[in-house]
């Protein structure tokens, strides 16, 4: 079973004024920085966090040329196995979708709004109010 870390990061979360999400997990200094930009919603909240955390839990990977892949298969794999135990959901994985990127970041994404009842429509609602 995959296990996350002992003890949590430090989380060091900001609000900026542009549209977009900006993290990065710093395992190596057991931190993590996200900066939330206008509009973001519950769902998008969500799956950075656990996107971020999953970065202490998941292999080190490299890539053929020996570069590190810090979104590899086995990160991307992991990513979905805790989504799927945490909400508690069956996710129809297709094809390609746990390939190295964030492919299966903005999928689950999307399956998460889904699931909240949230759409694009209500984050672009959302950007207009704040």
């Amino acid at each position: 079973m995959w296990r996350l870390a002992k003890r949590l990061p430090s989380f060091n979360v900001r609000f900026g004024s542009s549209v977009g999400t900006s993290a990065h997990a710093r395992p190596y200094r057991w931190r993590v920085t996200i900066i939330f930009g206008r509009g973001v919603d519950r769902a998008k909240v969500e799956e950075t966090v656990l996107h971020e955390l999953c970065h202490f839990a998941a292999p080190h990977e490299t890539t053929s040329d020996g570069r590190e892949a810090h979104h590899g298969d086995a990160f991307n794999w992991l990513l979905l196995d805790v989504a799927k135990r945490l909400w508690g959901t069956e996710f129809d994985v297709g094809p390609g979708v746990a390939r190295g990127g964030y492919g299966p970041s903005r999928w689950l994404l999307k399956r998460r709004r889904k699931m909240l009842g949230t759409t694009t429509a209500d984050d672009k609602l959302a950007a207009r109010l704040l």
